[in-house]
């Protein structure tokens, strides 16, 4: 039980880093969330993407991001990311694909000819 316990730690802390460059990626209003008056916590959400960040005396900081696929919304994720956008070409010589990426958080914008804008967000698991 001790191992699972500090596996399960482990992979929070990893997946605490790279939340926490997605949270502050997001060029949206962090809002204060309700908390013991150990801690602070303020949340950040567009578009189905849900980033909380904790502050705890007695842990420090947090951070934790979780996408919710019945209510994305691609591309307003995608116009919050405040990074820089890659282009790349697509399938096609008829579409250009723009990449944003944060740590385990990829966006594409694919603007083709034919179907015009189209835009995928996916928050991967770090292993």
């Amino acid at each position: 039980m001790k191992n699972l316990f500090i596996i399960s730690t482990m992979f929070f802390v990893f997946n605490a880093m790279a939340s926490e460059e997605v949270f502050r990626s997001l060029d949206v209003e962090a809002h204060p969330l309700p908390a013991p008056r150990t801690h602070l916590v303020f949340a950040k959400n567009i578009g189905g993407l849900d980033c909380i960040y904790s502050n705890s005396i007695f842990t420090g900081d947090e951070y934790y991001c979780e996408l919710n696929q019945e209510e994305v919304d691609h591309k307003a994720i995608f116009e919050a990311l405040n990074v820089d956008q890659v282009e790349s070409e697509g399938e096609t010589y008829a579409s250009i694909i723009y990449t944003k990426t944060v740590d385990n958080l990829v966006c594409t914008m694919e603007d083709s000819v034919f179907d015009g804008l189209l835009y995928e967000c996916n928050l991967n698991s770090l292993n």
